[in-house]
């Protein structure tokens, strides 16, 4: 029975290859947990997703958040909630901790994402969007989103190897373009790209690109950013990977701790390495096309992304010391970063459902009856709908992640 009060939640760990490992792994240290030699810890999960549902602890039993009852859902998720979203929560909150780059992907909009379900369901697992947003806890090194397109065309008269590996001619035209629009601009940077990654097939000149790029930027006495990344990472990916030329198309992203940036459909990224909040529709759907083993989709990526470009819209500030409330341009969820430097009490309000993970201190909920339940660094928690009021209460040290529906 669901009743009106905050609830632990029992999140599982995705011990995926690019997670960190032994003292660097950040996941266990935060949660407690001890850490297994040798074993990468990728990201935490907390939420409804079939994949792996979180369990709520119920005064010492463990209930799947995906077993609920009928009325306790309509409790725990508000009724309004399961009219426009159905069953669960419509996001999935994470803890992501990249020691290792992530796969050079996007995400499909709700259309193509239905598509590619029906198409290819092995690869595919559902038919939802996955926008997503990422705030470093402490930083993040990423890929995101095409360069400018003056950029691009300035970076490629200064990559005589990525040219003859495209093609001269196909090159050619996109370094000569004048395009008078945006649209135009698009579709030159689409053919580009297009033609690019079909070359990627070609294992063997693939190969030779791949070596010759390096062995003359192993030389230069000055790197900008895109080639000290690349030379960094070549070494790396004894195979031949097309991700590793990826990283000239697209802007290498810095944030700080407290800052984060949204990513919408069809945009394509790579996490690189760093500790950070990611929450996003409730979908485990990506398209991937590099840096990884896994099954890549160039063709269908080719497709639908929206080849936008430019640098890239960063959210919240470093001023790591006061609240912040995260609104990426979604229907699902929104995220408040809590700080109780200055304000050791803070009131709060809610219509549906959210999900909390502290980082630091302890944060003590409050009811208005003046009954509380409190949790401490590395415990998450859920708040039912149908618990609309409370009081957040904290030490100075305490900070945590609140996300919600909106």
């Amino acid at each position: 029975m669901i009743d009106k009060r905050a609830y632990r939640l029992i999140g599982d760990i995705q011990n995926y290859a690019w997670g960190c490992k032994n003292e660097k792994a950040f996941i266990p240290q935060l949660t407690g947990q001890p850490v297994e030699e040798g074993k990468p810890y990728a990201e935490l999960w907390l939420g409804s997703h079939p994949k792996c549902p979180s369990q709520i602890d119920l005064d010492g039993q463990s209930l799947n958040l995906a077993e609920l009852s009928e009325t306790d859902q309509e409790k725990m998720y508000s009724k309004n909630s399961l009219e426009q979203y159905g069953q669960g929560l419509p996001y999935l909150l994470k803890v992501l901790s990249a020691g290792e780059p992530l796969s050079i992907q996007a995400h499909p909009n709700k259309k193509q994402a239905g598509i590619l379900h029906a198409q290819l369901p092995e690869h595919y697992p559902d038919d939802n969007h996955k926008p997503e947003i990422a705030i470093a806890m402490d930083s993040l090194l990423a890929l995101i989103g095409f360069r400018a397109f003056s950029v691009l065309q300035e970076a490629f008269k200064e990559l005589p190897e990525i040219v003859e590996f495209i093609g001269p001619q196909e090159c050619q035209l996109f370094l000569e373009a004048k395009p008078s629009n945006e649209q135009e601009e698009k579709d030159s940077l689409k053919a580009l790209f297009g033609c690019f990654i079909k070359q990627g097939s070609d294992e063997k000149q693939l190969a030779q690109c791949l070596s010759k790029l390096a062995e003359r930027l192993n030389q230069k006495d000055e790197l900008n950013g895109q080639e000290e990344l690349f030379t960094q990472l070549y070494p790396q990916y004894p195979q031949a990977d097309i991700g590793l030329l990826c990283i000239f198309f697209l802007n290498l992203v810095h944030l700080k701790k407290g800052e984060g940036v949204f990513l919408k459909a069809c945009v394509p990224h790579a996490y690189l390495s760093g500790n950070i909040i990611e929450c996003m529709a409730n979908s485990d759907n990506v398209i991937r096309v590099g840096l990884t083993p896994k099954f890549k989709d160039g063709e269908n990526l080719v497709k639908m992304l929206s080849y936008e470009m430019g640098p890239i819209s960063i959210m919240g500030s470093a001023d790591i010391e006061s609240d912040i409330i995260y609104q990426p341009d979604v229907d699902e969820f929104e995220i408040t970063r809590f700080s109780f430097v200055d304000e050791l009490t803070k009131e709060y309000e809610q219509s549906k459902c959210s999900i909390g993970i502290v980082l630091s201190g302890e944060v003590t909920i409050k009811y208005p009856e003046g009954t509380s339940h409190s949790f401490k660094k590395g415990e998450s928690f859920i708040l039912p709908a149908i618990l609309t009021e409370m009081s957040f209460l904290g030490n100075a040290d305490t900070e945590f992640y609140l996300a919600t529906g909106k």
